[in-house]
């Protein structure tokens, strides 16, 4: 953005018409465009300049057109506005067809936002198939996959295994797969097992992606506190970043399920998993990317050498 590029481009709705013209006329695939509603507020420039300048592009025109349900200051700091998104798929007219994004955790949010903007063609899913991989299953379905911890491991353990395939199994593979696959602890510990029974409810007042501890308190009022879960499950719930580099490499080393899972349960002992909830509790979760960001007193340290600097 600091280039005038990114989310920046939101200001000139015509820049970004031409760049998208000039990709459409030079590329042997279909391009699509993702929106934000603009890149800071209702004084901004809005959404629907930018799809009316799209539209009228003609046979230069995207594919398609997904839109997020916010603007680029707000990153996740409120609900998706899915009115908004209905608003942009009217505007498109059938130039091209809009696809809605935001909020999407699970099958019953996806029916939610679908008739929320019944004119969009359908929906682009983010965090939510981070957190949860198998949505799109449960969206097909209708019904959520709840899968036990060693059902889940194994589906951890099959991309471990690919990136481990894909990289080469040594040091160097390794290092390479580090760059990617703790990432995505960082999401996976955030699963949870929400049927439409439970939590419908909840989700009406507010996405579930952004209710962590709203969820954890229902949880807790159907599963008991977390500190009586099974240990693999505790452990695959932990928002440790020590943990997730344990199981990240505790799977890479590990071959076939049947030694990740053994390994993984060797791993849950009660010290590791009490050390690691404690570190999780003086630990602030970034909702905006699904991150665990570092602990307050680590953050504490690096102002004060800052200010030092």
């Amino acid at each position: 953005t600091r280039r005038g590029l990114g989310s920046a481009l939101l200001r000139k709705p015509a820049k970004l018409a031409r760049l998208v013209g000039g990709l459409v006329d030079g590329s042997p695939v279909p391009v699509s465009v993702k929106l934000r509603l603009s890149s800071a507020g209702a004084k901004d420039v809005n959404f629907l300049e930018h799809v009316a300048e799209l539209a009228a592009l003609g046979d230069s025109r995207p594919a398609l057109v997904t839109l997020h349900g916010r603007t680029a200051t707000q990153r996740y700091s409120r609900p998706a506005a899915w009115d908004e998104i209905e608003a942009a798929a009217t505007a498109a007219a059938g130039a091209f067809p809009v696809l809605g994004n935001g909020d999407v955790l699970t099958h019953f949010e996806a029916d939610a936002r679908r008739a929320a903007a019944p004119t969009a063609a359908g929906l682009m899913v983010g965090r939510g198939a981070l957190i949860n991989p198998w949505i799109f299953d449960d969206i097909r379905k209708g019904e959520a996959w709840l899968p036990t911890a060693a059902e889940r491991l194994e589906v951890y353990y099959s991309l471990v295994a690919g990136y481990r395939d894909a990289f080469g199994d040594d040091e160097r593979g390794k290092q390479t797969a580090s760059y990617f696959y703790p990432f995505h602890f960082n999401f996976f510990h955030r699963w949870r097992p929400l049927t439409e029974e439970h939590f419908a409810e909840l989700a009406v007042a507010a996405p579930l992606v952004q209710s962590g501890r709203g969820v954890d308190a229902r949880l807790a009022e159907i599963e008991g506190p977390p500190e009586g879960l099974p240990p693999l499950e505790r452990l695959l719930r932990c928002a440790s970043s020590e943990a997730h580099a344990q199981l990240a490499d505790t799977l890479w080393t590990s071959r076939g399920v049947s030694a990740a899972l053994a390994a993984c349960e060797a791993l849950a002992t009660p010290a590791n998993l009490d050390a690691w909830a404690s570190e999780s509790s003086e630990t602030a979760a970034d909702e905006d990317e699904g991150h665990v960001s570092k602990p307050r007193k680590e953050r504490a340290g690096s102002k004060e050498r800052a200010k030092q600097g």
